[in-house]
């Protein structure tokens, strides 16, 4: 009788974080509080009913140009180790950070967070009725996606010296690799993949031949998952939470 439930969590995925400037030590606390509350509920109704909740959290931990773990990671630490495991509740609830595998304890996946210089690849096209198309700036966005300046063509700046965003890199493989570790040896529990990305499907597929009590959790996901068919058809139990209802 199973009366642990896991749930493998990928953090920045669904956790409802701003968007206009880095999170603050708060805004992790209230965003996994959200989290718990939500899976709490839906954990509450499987049959048998766990007595504990494991959570273990995946994301970018390891800033690659600070050769150290990213302040979400420190922050998140922090929370954990501050308010968990929890007590007095019909459910205790334990917190873990995957920073490594499952399957490999004591080795940390590094450079997990990277840097990646200029524009992603992009589909630029300027709509048909657009009314200014001689001074459209999607063009300048074609200009840059060449590398150079649209107003410029002089100048030696660089769109991938200008332009920089962070990526996460292995985090979603991590997901999908100890999913199939909890499905071959952990047998006899509940384990929950919560993430709105249908990159980790893959891994729920295969988990499903060796486990029968593998579930998707997705939170405040726009469109249900169009794989949802196949999800029943190898036992994998889908379940939509918003935080909204």
């Amino acid at each position: 009788m199973p009366r642990t439930a896991y749930a493998l969590v990928d953090y920045f995925n669904v956790a409802a974080l701003p968007t206009n400037r880095p999170p603050t030590f708060k805004d992790h606390s209230e965003a996994l509080d959200g989290i718990v509350s939500l899976l709490l509920t839906q954990f509450r109704v499987l049959q048998p009913r766990p007595e504990s909740l494991r959570i273990r959290l995946y994301g970018g931990w390891h800033d690659e140009q600070t050769d150290d773990h990213t302040e979400a990671r420190q922050a998140l630490g922090a929370i954990a180790r501050r308010y968990y495991p929890t007590g007095g509740r019909l459910t205790r609830v334990f917190l873990q950070l995957a920073d490594g595998l499952l399957a490999l304890p004591g080795h940390d996946l590094s450079h997990t967070l990277r840097l990646w210089s200029g524009l992603p690849p992009l589909r630029v096209e300027r709509p048909d009725h657009c009314r200014s198309p001689d001074t459209c700036p999607l063009d300048d966005m074609r200009h840059w996606h060449r590398n150079r300046c649209p107003k410029r063509p002089e100048c030696s700046v660089t769109a991938r010296q200008a332009i920089a965003t962070e990526r996460q890199k292995l985090v979603d493989t991590a997901l999908v690799a100890d999913t199939i570790h909890f499905a071959r040896h952990y047998e006899s529990h509940w384990v929950a993949v919560v993430s709105n990305d249908d990159d980790i499907l893959p891994g729920l597929l295969a988990g499903a031949a060796d486990h029968g009590r593998l579930l998707l959790v997705t939170i405040d996901r726009t469109n249900p998952t169009s794989y949802a068919d196949i999800l029943s058809q190898v036992s994998v139990d889908y379940y939509a939470l918003n935080r909204r209802s």
